[in-house]
Parts: structure tokens; sequence; C-alpha cells
């Protein structure tokens, strides 16, 4: 866990927007020639985190009591020059609506992380397996890119552009680490006032709403990024672009938010045990935390598109009073639930001011966005209220979880059905839109 854990801190610690800067510039005229820069810009950044890793390896091993594993720690230089070896031609098709050449990518290293550190720890059983794994994935995605690129792989320099990236991207240096504290730091302050058992316990369950929403917010950003990099000019098409990713983020949120709920204490039951079971009440918090945690994209995604990214710092500062006031509420209750209910009020405050901000920063239509995000707040606590009037002491009880997926299938449905047909003509556009190519939009 700590391999895997130090790379991805590593990563996300130096992340200056790369790959945002490769769909935007897709559209330029000298696109190949940015993107040559970008490769350039990358091998930099790989070569530098590779030396930092590799430095660093004896370093954790020692702070976690594993000197046996510095080599493996050291190792991970190696994932951070295959990083750095990438081919950005398969970003830069995202700008064009094409996804498959980065989606098969994706999937080829997961498995072959999957594949490889499971069949290399039959044979190690230490962490070497883990670190096999990673190396492995990341050489599966470095060469499945170059695969389905479409043009050779160069680095080229130029100090007018590296400049320009590294100036945009640098400010998504300090939010990647505030990133980093919200998303990890939890399970440091949970372990020093409740103990390693809680750890287990919050990391179990909390899992269950991050997870979910890791992946989704993947997907959806990525495709928004395509659709504000294409719709930069300011006019009708681009607050239709607006309207329509308003509606997408927050019916998305609803209906994640309301299936985790229904989903997560029959999911525990099933795969670790009764003792992971969380309460009914303690699982609706972590559910309900996905909707304003996940609305984030409303502010940064067209930020990122549109090169913004001071903006993205702010709300990223901003959404540390979540995490201020869980830590005040743990140490005051000493419960979990302390903890995830204060995190909720203060991602709620954070939310408030989210959107506010977002109607007036961007041309999202000020009634549509409120109806829709306190609709959606309504919605939730009409199943939040389900939930505790027929409570299951039993997880799996059949009339209990009838009634759960009931009510979710019928909120959810209702939500989603309103919006369709009040915006019919919205989608209707987005779809034909969809289906032209960047230039035919031009």
């Amino acid at each position: 866990m700590v391999l895997a854990t130090v790379f991805g801190i590593v990563e996300l610690l130096t992340e200056i927007g790369l790959d945002r800067a490769a769909v935007s510039s897709a559209a330029r005229d000298d696109a190949h020639i940015y993107r040559d820069i970008i490769h350039g810009v990358g091998l930099l950044r790989g070569a530098i985190n590779g030396l930092v890793l590799a430095a660093l390896g004896p370093v954790i091993a020692y702070v976690v009591h594993a000197p046996e594993a510095t080599l493996w720690f050291s190792s991970l230089g190696v994932i951070s020059l295959l990083r750095g070896l990438i081919h950005f031609d398969i970003k830069q098709m995202r700008q064009r609506y094409i996804y498959w050449p980065e989606g098969v990518a994706v999937l080829i290293s997961q498995v072959t992380w999957t594949i490889v550190t499971i069949g290399i720890a039959f044979v190690f059983r230490d962490a070497a397996s883990m670190a096999i794994g990673i190396i492995a994935s990341q050489l599966a995605y470095t060469v499945t890119t170059h695969i389905f690129a479409k043009a050779r792989w160069r680095p080229h320099w130029d100090k007018v552009i590296v400049r320009e990236i590294v100036a945009t991207g640098a400010p998504l240096v300090p939010s990647a680490m505030i990133n980093a504290v919200n998303t990890m730091f939890d399970r440091f302050i949970i372990g020093s006032v409740l103990g390693p058992t809680a750890v287990g316990f919050y990391s179990a369950a909390s899992m269950m709403a991050l997870m979910p929403r890791a992946i989704i917010a993947r997907f959806t950003n990525n495709v928004g990024l395509s659709v504000f990099v294409n719709h930069a000019t300011v006019g009708k098409r681009q607050e239709r672009a607006f309207s329509v990713w308003v509606i997408g983020v927050v019916g998305i949120s609803v209906v994640c938010s309301i299936a985790i709920a229904c989903l997560m204490r029959p999911a525990l039951y099933i795969l670790f045990g009764a003792v992971f079971v969380p309460s009914p009440l303690l699982s609706l918090l972590f559910a309900a935390d996905f909707i304003p945690k996940f609305l984030m994209g409303l502010v940064a995604v067209p930020a990122l598109a549109f090169g913004q990214t001071k903006t993205i710092f702010k709300y990223m500062l901003a959404s540390t009073i979540g995490l201020a006031l869980a830590i005040a509420c743990l140490f005051v209750w000493k419960t979990t639930e302390a903890f995830v209910g204060g995190m909720l009020v203060g991602d709620l405050i954070f939310m408030a001011g989210l959107v506010v901000g977002a109607t007036t920063i961007y041309p999202y239509p000020k009634p549509l966005t409120y109806y829709l995000v306190c609709g959606a707040v309504a919605c939730f606590a009409a199943f939040a209220a389900v939930i505790l009037r027929w409570p299951a002491i039993n997880p799996i009880d059949p009339y209990s979880l009838a009634i759960h997926i009931a009510a979710a299938a019928v909120l959810s449905a209702a939500f989603l059905l309103t919006v369709f047909l009040t915006h019919r003509a919205e989608f209707s556009q987005a779809k034909i839109e969809i289906k032209k190519t960047p230039r035919d939009q031009v």
C-alpha cells in the first residue's frame, strides 16, 4: 500500500496539466509541434520524478521500517521515467471526442497491474509483487499509447511554449497538494485519534464512495474538458454547453449518491462481513458527501479547459473547510460518525459558495443551476428518510433491501425524467454538436 501511495503522491504533486495542454493544443495549426514540446516537458518531468523517487527509496524504507524493501521503493523511479515516455497523440485525440485509444490503454494497464501483481505475489510474497506490478502496468500503458498514436514520438523544446505550459500548470501543484490532503489525510487523522482498527473500518466504508467518484469523475471530466476546449468562444453555443454540463454533473451526483447509500451496507456485508458494515446513518453521511465533492467539476473542468488554474487553486483551498470541520468534530465527539458528519457539513457550506461562484464566473443559467442543486439535495434527503424509516439490521434482508432499491429507482428516475422533459431541446442540440467534428463547428 505504501508503494502505491508514494508513487501516486509524487506524481500528483508534480502534475502541471500536460493532458489539458495536449487537448487544448489539438485545435492549433501547429498541434504536432506543440505535442512534441509536451513530449519534451513530460520526459523532463518523468526523469526528475524518477531521480527523486530513486533517491527517496532508502528514506521511505527506513520510515516504514521495511529496510528489505529499499530496492523496490527506489524502483518507483523507473515508473516515473516510463510515464515520461508516453505518447500524447492519444490525448490530443480527445479534442475530437475520440476517447477509445486512451480508454483501451488504461484498461490494458490496469489488467496488467492486477495479473502481474497477483502472479508475482505467489512467487515472492512481499512488496516486490506490487513494485513489479506497477512497473509492468506503466510499461503496458506507455507501449499502448505508442501503438495507437498516428505520428512518431519525438521530444522538442521551445522556451516560449514551455514557459507558457509551466506558467499555466504551476498553480495545479498546490491544488494537487490540497487534493492529496483532502483525499488521503483523513485516514491518518482517524488512526491517530481512534486507533488502527477504526482506520480499517473507515477505509472500507469510505472506499465504497471514493472509488465510484474517482472512476466516474475521470470519465466525465475527460468528456467535459474536450467539450469546453471546443466551446471556448463566448456565445450561445458556449452557454448551451454549460447548461448541458450542469445538468449532467448534478444528475450524475444524485444517481450515484443514492446508489451508494442503497448498496454500501449490503456490499460491505458480502465482501468483508458484518464487522465492517457501517450504521445506516454513517452510510448516508458517506453517500451524501458524494454530491458536494462531485460538484467541484462545475468549476474545475471549465477552468482547466480555459487554462484558469488559479481559479482551481482558489476553490481547492476553500474545499478544505470540510476536512477542518471533520477534524474539529472528531476531537469533540471521538466517533467516525462525527468525523464524516463534520466533513459533510463543511462540504455543503463549500458547495453553496461553489455554486454561487460558478454561476458568477461562467455562463451557467442561474435559475437552472440553483433548481438542480436544491433538487438534488431534496431528492437525496427523501431517500435518506426512507433508509432511516426502514433501516435494515441485516443489510441483506430481502424486505428492507427491496424497499431501498424501489425508493432509489423511483427517486432517481423521477429526478432525471423531470430534468430531461424540461430541457429536451438542450440535449437534442448537444447530441447534434457532439456528432460534428471540431473543424465543422468552427
